[in-house]
């Protein structure tokens, strides 16, 4: 099993002081997971791109223009077969090979 921070997609539900009304935003975050390496299918570079998406690290705190990696599973569960790992590509290869 290896232990990685899986980055992920949330949405916050913030109220201004002065309007009764909430606006939400989506923002990346990361959690602590475990990956069962016999799962693993493939493993691919991965670079967020759009301004959207840099925006969304930068919330976060993390580096856009930083390289993470895209793990593709194996299995039928309630979760995406995809996932993208806060961590990267060649030291996600040294980990596995």
């Amino acid at each position: 099993m290896l232990k990685v921070n899986e980055v992920y997609v949330t949405t916050t539900r913030r109220s201004k002081s002065s309007s009764p009304q909430a606006c939400s935003k989506k923002i990346y975050s990361t959690r602590e997971c475990l990956v069962n390496e016999k799962y693993i299918v493939a493993a691919y570079p991965h670079h967020f791109n759009s301004s959207s998406d840099e925006e969304m690290l930068q919330d976060m705190g993390a580096d856009p223009k930083k390289e993470y990696t895209r793990l593709v599973l194996d299995g039928n569960n309630f979760r995406s077969s995809e996932m993208i790992l806060e961590m990267p590509y060649s030291k996600f290869t040294g980990l596995i090979v």
